[in-house]
């Protein structure tokens, strides 16, 4: 399953980045919480809501930070169970704010992989838009 979105902020690129490292900036925009970023991982607890059936519920991920160059760059991958993700985000200055472009790569193996791909994928792409809505909105 493939995921690609674009997103402008008003505010610059360092702005963008501190937020999306900034635990109650995550917080506001979606359900995150008890985020802990290192150079080389980030941990966070999340809570998927009751729409989203065998997945929902309060749940702890870790994600490796393979690629990181601030303010501009970073790569997560997550190999979890029959998860294997990766997360790309890439701001770039657009006048006097920034233009947020993300990509996302998941493959979910096992029985419900087929499911994902086809009834999750629109849920998953309307709560990344709803995420960095929420994020641009609060800055």
């Amino acid at each position: 399953m493939e995921l690609n979105g674009v997103q402008s902020f008003s505010s610059a690129p360092q702005t963008v980045w501190d937020a999306l490292h900034n635990p109650s900036a995550l917080q506001t925009a979606a359900s995150v919480a008890d985020v802990k970023w290192s150079d080389s991982a980030v941990t966070a607890t999340v809570t998927l809501p009751s729409i989203a059936g065998p997945f929902a519920g309060t749940r702890t991920v870790q994600g490796q930070v393979s690629e990181n160059t601030p303010p501009s760059h970073m790569k997560i991958t997550l190999n979890r169970g029959p998860v294997n993700a990766t997360a790309t985000i890439d701001l770039a200055a657009e006048g006097t704010g920034t233009k947020l472009t993300y990509s996302v790569n998941a493959a979910v193996s096992g029985p419900m992989g087929p499911m994902v791909e086809t009834m999750g994928k629109p849920l998953i792409e309307g709560q990344l838009k709803q995420f960095f809505e929420k994020l641009a909105q609060s800055m």
